[in-house]
């Protein structure tokens, strides 16, 4: 039989325990390794939504200004009127740009017509608009939608051109602005 001596079973002994000494160290030292390995990432992931956080914090709030496209936008729903003074009255042209820049137009020039002689307010449609739009442009300076002339021009620099006649006393846009 083979008997094993006390002196051998504790040589047995005390290397099974350097072994599960040295198995509890190598898994103590893979457990510190996985936690360091977490923590790390986790820092990683906080850094990343904080970076994220500040750019839509800084895009939407911070740096946002209206671009050219936005204000072209805006000012396209506006009609763009041209007002003509066509019967000599000084400044009559500028008192109906105003006028009409009140009642939310976009007037982009005021000036005298070729000539002064003009008994009636006329309107010029440049066909850039639709034709509800020119209408309501007649109700707002109270010009007869039959005084309406449509011209097609390839370069106009409006929508509508608004010459002035010597009838301006009785419109009753010129009264309102009395």
């Amino acid at each position: 039989m083979n008997r094993r001596s006390p002196q051998r079973k504790k040589m047995k002994i005390a290397r099974s325990a350097k072994k599960s000494s040295q198995s509890a160290q190598a898994n103590g030292t893979v457990t510190k390794i996985k936690e360091k390995v977490n923590s790390v990432l986790i820092l990683l992931l906080i850094v990343v939504n904080v970076i994220l956080i500040a750019h839509l914090v800084q895009r939407f709030i911070v740096d946002y200004s209206p671009t050219i496209s936005a204000i072209d936008l805006v000012n396209q729903k506006r009609i763009q009127v041209r007002v003509l003074n066509g019967c000599g009255i000084s400044g009559l042209a500028n008192s109906f740009a105003e006028f009409l820049k009140r009642n939310d137009y976009d007037v982009v020039e005021t000036g005298n017509a070729e000539t002064y002689d003009y008994p009636t307010t006329l309107l010029i449609d440049h066909n850039t608009r639709e034709q509800k739009e020119i209408e309501k442009l007649c109700r707002t300076l109270d010009i007869s939608t039959n005084l309406i002339i449509r011209l097609t021009t390839a370069d106009a620099a409006a929508d509508a051109t608004i010459i002035i006649g010597s009838d301006y006393e009785s419109l009753h846009s010129y009264r309102a602005m009395n």
